[in-house]
């Protein structure tokens, strides 16, 4: 099946279809990127590789049915409390760094896109890993701002991220990509090792 473009290297593919699994396999997800840089204090980069070279892992799996049933009311939550508008997008992709991919929640007006967490937490300072995951979609899809909202049964928090300190950041994800993925050849423990967590994006 050719590619369906809806917008510049944005592909509209259903979440969970064939297609939607083969333009991620082999690819780092927005989602999965601090892990790959030891910055998720969640997932190791051990885990990550694996979630990368089997895109059709029951996490993912848990993860879209958790999107299928709670996303709608959590989209119309934000867009009541923004005072916005948003619209359904695709995987994104950049053709100068095909290597990652990016699937934002929605797009939102105007030139922005939205990441979305549904659970139990909601964070009064935006934790450095999921900045990183808005900052890298940010650098997939070239948008103005990436408004970070956490959901809980109606209760909505949001931070507005826009696209700075992304330096280093395609560097080290370009390497781990390079050196774990392309060869197919799993992380050893201890072989990346965790960032401070009041290391500066990006570093020196």
């Amino acid at each position: 099946m050719e590619a369906q473009y809806v917008g510049p290297l944005c592909f509209n593919y259903v979440p969970g279809s064939d297609e939607w699994y083969a333009l991620r396999f082999g690819k780092i997800p927005s989602m999965l990127a601090p892990a790959c840089l030891g910055m998720d204090p969640w997932r190791s980069p051990r885990r990550a590789w694996k979630e990368i070279m089997n895109p059709r892992s029951e996490s993912s799996k848990f993860l879209l049915e958790m999107k299928r049933e709670y996303e709608p009311k959590a989209i119309h939550d934000y867009a009541n409390v923004m005072d916005t508008d948003t619209c359904d997008t695709g995987v994104w992709q950049r053709s100068d760094w095909p290597i990652v991919v990016a699937s934002p929640a929605q797009e939102v007006f105007n030139d922005g896109i939205m990441l979305l967490y549904m659970g139990k937490t909601i964070y009064r300072c935006l934790p450095l890993y999921r900045r990183v995951r808005a900052l890298v979609q940010l650098a997939v899809t070239c948008k103005k701002f990436c408004d970070v909202v956490h959901w809980r049964n109606g209760i909505v928090s949001i931070d507005r991220v826009f696209p700075s300190g992304l330096k280093g950041l395609e560097l080290r994800l370009s390497i781990f990509h390079k050196r774990f993925i392309l060869p197919g050849k799993c992380p050893e423990k201890g072989e990346i090792p965790r960032w401070v967590l009041n290391e500066r994006l990006g570093g020196t």
